[in-house]
């Protein structure tokens, strides 16, 4: 029988990334893509495999097979990282269409209608996927031994989310926040529009 290694700190953290599973109940945003027990087994069986590559070539007594070590998980992090961040965080991911869409000119109310567009899918699924790959992160960056190429991977990724988190908050605060365009838009139609022209206009937003 295999037998788990005696600090599960790696361990841990492999499962909590893999299925984005959290110690806290509230620290999880609603995701019906957590608690898969397919990436539980994943993620042993691809330890299992890092341990008899550790082992090959050495004299290792026939119960060293049936040990995993902290390092085997730890190799599987740095694996499993890699492959999470690098759609979401390439040059054409999630996080640097964010990015690029939040330097368009802010006058015109195209930011959340090209969002939707590029990144394929409604406002609640594409927040949940933000929310994923926040949490992702966060998880990463409490992990120890990560390889230096992993580690600086993790950094980009970090970046790019804050400035994309930054861009949407800088864009909601132009859009809605006192005085803002929406409410200099509202304030224009009610003392220069005349009856007919709302009227026009709200059967085309229609």
């Amino acid at each position: 029988a295999l037998t788990p290694p005696e600090d599960l700190s790696t361990y841990n953290d492999a499962i909590s990334l893999s299925t984005g599973c959290c110690e806290k109940l509230e620290d999880c945003p609603p995701d019906k893509a957590r608690g898969n027990g397919r990436a539980v087994r994943n993620v042993v069986e691809a330890a299992i495999r890092q341990m008899a590559r550790r082992l090959q070539g050495t004299r290792a007594a026939k119960e060293e097979y049936s040990k995993l070590q902290p390092e085997d998980f730890a190799a599987v992090l740095s694996s499993s990282l890699q492959t999470l961040f690098a759609v979401p965080c390439g040059p054409r991911g999630a996080l640097a269409k964010i990015i690029s869409l939040a330097e368009l000119d802010p006058k015109k109310f195209q930011f959340f209608i090209q969002l939707e567009k590029e990144l394929q899918g409604g406002k609640k699924e594409i927040s949940t996927r933000l929310q994923r790959i926040t949490s992702q992160i966060a998880v990463a960056s409490r992990i120890r031994g990560l390889t230096p190429a992993t580690r600086k991977h993790l950094e980009t990724c970090t970046t790019k989310q804050q400035e994309a988190r930054k861009g949407i908050i800088q864009r909601l605060d132009l859009y809605c926040s006192l005085d803002g365009m929406l409410d200099t838009a509202a304030q224009e139609i009610r003392t220069t529009w005349d009856k007919k022209q709302i009227e026009s206009s709200s059967a085309l937003l229609k």
